[in-house]
């Protein structure tokens, strides 16, 4: 699977068992020729019968499989099922006792290839019934590897095949069938009702199930990108890949069809954590009175917040609150004040995930570590505008008042606090629309880098992140006018420059038009769902006030959107904001 250039792959080599495939006999009726008889509508292997008797197979299932639906569906769709060297797809020790394991290195060039051959036939006799020879062989092809391969077929137990090799068959038909599309796109031939869906998947890949349980995943969020990525084992891979190792935990209690149970959203259960880079996580050891960087002075270190009493005044006359760090350098305590949007009209918004412990339940504080490292996005931010107004700038602007509904939500259970939560959570629609940018801070996200070379990565890495699960984000998505994505921040020896922790969203979908489509695969396409999943074409059409859409479409966005989401705290916030969206668009 070298082909598809995915990292953290180690243990996913697959054994070569010898390629048995003759393509003397068609691809259709090579299982009849070790013994096996396929259901064409079903994908099934059946013994065939002799005089009534059953004949055993000549090859063990695995063998065939893998002779069959790796070697022979590479002959018969790209050599029309003349020989190929099976060698440009082992690879060998050079032990004479060892078979070596596949290797699809070459596969790149074999399909450029195809696609060279295919262009000097075009319109020459016998090019129209090879592609569609090609189509009945993948469509054959596709029908038994969803039916033994896929984690959620039924059948696979009736005949079980090593999980690798499963994998390999998957990502294998998946190539092939997008190759196909492409070259036939590109010479431009019509074979009506011949075409195939490239982009339907070839199944769930068990192997990555498994690494992905054994790794922390949680399985509400394997369940839902199961369905995100239409079943396409090779995007399933390379979601799990873009991830590395070691980024999940805590997942023990989650279920596949229920919320993600990490730090619940109930107030009498719920818990503030510290930054992930605090170092008083574990242990209340006193650091001294002025420590540096993203931790606090101890673990029970007292939280900064915004006086309760100033926050409600500024929410009954009307006004939006804001909170803003008292000028001051770099290294000094953070001192945060209150303020408002009538004072502070350039402010930025902050989104993130509750379930990260970034919430608060009774009061409307943070401990020290999360406010040094949010002064530390802000600051970035401002650079980042900087950087594409007028050029690269290497001291950093002051940061932006900002909103973050934690420190600017009223908490509390007496009355005044009570109504005045109510009209601070009916602001939230305003406060997003008039918002400089909206920072995403999701602990994932936060623990990774992104790749400017890399869409697929990049765009795989947010479509599982946990702040792509939740409702409350939707919105922010929607209303905001600049999406910025907080990465892996650099450390001060790593030249920022080449990869800031701040991403906008308008750049990373900048790298996907700038790609050109590939032979290999889709994964871009695929990937790019979390753009979707964001509302982003109605985000663009918002910001850049098209009314042209229909506003039905927009309807049908909201709901496929939020169908991948879960509502936690303020959730007839959410509900509200899609029939207020929607609202203002047909409105206008």
């Amino acid at each position: 699977m070298e082909h598809l250039k995915l990292l953290y792959l180690e243990g996913f080599s697959v054994t070569n068992f010898g390629n048995k495939y003759d393509s003397s006999v068609s691809f259709q009726n090579f299982p009849g020729k070790v013994g096996l008889a396929v259901t064409t509508a079903s994908g099934e292997l059946k013994e065939e019968e002799v005089d009534g008797v059953s004949r055993k197979p000549e090859l063990e299932f695995k063998e065939l499989m893998q002779s069959w639906l790796f070697f022979g569906l590479i002959t018969a769709v790209v050599y029309d099922d003349n020989n190929i060297d099976k060698w440009e797809l082992v690879a060998s020790d050079f032990d004479p006792d060892d078979k070596g394991t596949l290797t699809t290195r070459e596969l790149p060039r074999i399909l450029e290839d195809w696609r060279k051959r295919e262009i000097s036939q075009d319109g020459k006799p016998g090019q129209k019934m090879r592609m569609i020879r090609a189509q009945l062989a993948l469509d054959l092809a596709r029908k038994v590897v969803n039916t033994y391969c896929s984690a959620d077929s039924p059948k696979r137990a009736a005949r079980l095949l090593d999980s690798k090799v499963a994998l390999s068959l998957m990502v294998i038909g998946e190539t092939l069938s997008i190759a196909k599309a492409r070259i036939i796109a590109q010479i431009g031939f019509s074979v009506r009702g011949w075409y195939g869906d490239a982009t339907i998947g070839w199944g769930i890949p068990q192997k990555v199930v498994i690494a992905m349980h054994n790794e922390g995943w949680c399985p509400r969020t394997v369940q839902l990108l199961k369905s995100q990525l239409r079943n396409n084992a090779s995007a399933f891979l390379t979601a799990y890949a873009s991830h590395g190792r070691g980024h999940f935990k805590g997942h023990s209690r989650c279920v596949k069809d229920q919320p993600c149970k990490v730090n619940p959203l109930r107030n009498q259960e719920y818990v503030t954590k510290h930054h992930p880079q605090c170092i008083h996580q574990e242990d209340d050891q006193e650091l001294g009175d002025r420590p540096r960087g993203i931790t606090c002075h101890r673990r029970s270190h007292e939280m900064l917040g915004v006086p309760s009493d100033a926050l409600l005044q500024i929410i009954n006359r009307g006004d939006i609150p804001l909170v803003r760090f008292k000028k001051n350098a770099p290294n000094e305590e953070p001192v945060l004040e209150l303020t408002d949007a009538s004072h502070e009209p350039d402010y930025a918004t902050i989104s993130h995930v509750w379930a990260d412990g970034y919430g608060n339940s009774t009061s409307n504080a943070l401990y020290r570590c999360q406010i040094v490292y949010f002064r530390r996005l802000l600051e970035e931010a401002q650079v980042h505008r900087a950087r594409y107004r007028r050029g690269n700038h290497k001291n950093k602007p002051a940061p932006l008042a900002f909103w973050m509904d934690t420190l600017l939500i009223p908490v509390g259970s007496e009355e005044g606090q009570k109504a005045a939560r109510k009209k601070a959570i009916h602001q939230i629609y305003t406060v997003f629309s008039g918002a400089k940018y909206t920072i995403v801070v999701d602990n994932g996200l936060s623990g990774m880098s992104w790749d400017n070379q890399d869409y697929t990565t990049t765009a795989m890495r947010i479509l599982a992140s946990g702040w792509m699960r939740r409702l409350w984000t939707l919105q922010a998505a929607y209303l905001s006018r600049k999406l910025l994505f907080a990465f892996k921040h650099l450390d001060e020896d790593d030249d920022e420059s080449k990869c800031p922790p701040l991403i906008d969203l308008d750049e990373i979908e900048a790298w996907y038009h700038e790609g050109s489509p590939s032979l290999v695969s889709d994964l871009p396409a695929l990937a790019r769902s979390y753009y979707n999943n964001l509302l982003g074409p109605d985000r663009n059409a918002r910001n850049n006030k098209d009314i042209t859409t229909n506003g039905m479409s927009l309807i049908a966005s909201v709901w496929r959107a939020a169908q991948w989401r879960v509502s936690g705290t303020h959730a007839s916030s959410q509900f509200a904001f899609v029939l207020m969206a929607i609202q203002e668009y047909i409105s206008q």
